[in-house]
């Protein structure tokens, strides 16, 4: 299958995922300009990250400053680990014009 966004960067950086008044931890996996791949650390269920869901993201940057994206999760794949804990992969959709600081921090990943 081939990508939407060819200009993915992949990047491990610690994400806030709220969603249904719920707040998860996890980590994204990848970004672009227009959408973000985020795992969730071990969690009980993947009810709220239905495809279609919008959901917030606050990524805390390394310079320790937080962004917030408002994302519509676009597909999910979730497995069980041996503890019975779920573990979701989620693809996201930024809905709402990305900030400047987020366009920055793409850039300055982009040209390293």
């Amino acid at each position: 299958m081939e990508r939407r966004h060819p200009q993915r960067i992949i990047f491990n950086l610690n994400v806030e995922l709220i969603s249904n008044g719920k707040s998860y931890t996890g980590f994204i996996e990848n970004l672009t300009e227009n959408g973000i791949g985020v795992t969730t650390t071990p969690i009980e269920s993947a009810i709220d990250f239905v495809p279609g869901t919008i959901v917030e993201l606050k990524l805390r940057l390394p310079s320790e400053e937080i962004i917030a994206l408002s994302c519509e999760i676009i597909w999910l794949h979730s497995y069980k680990l041996r503890s019975f804990r779920i573990v979701n992969t989620i693809g996201t959709k930024i809905i709402i014009s990305p900030s400047l600081k987020y366009k920055e921090f793409l850039k300055t990943l982009s040209i390293q």
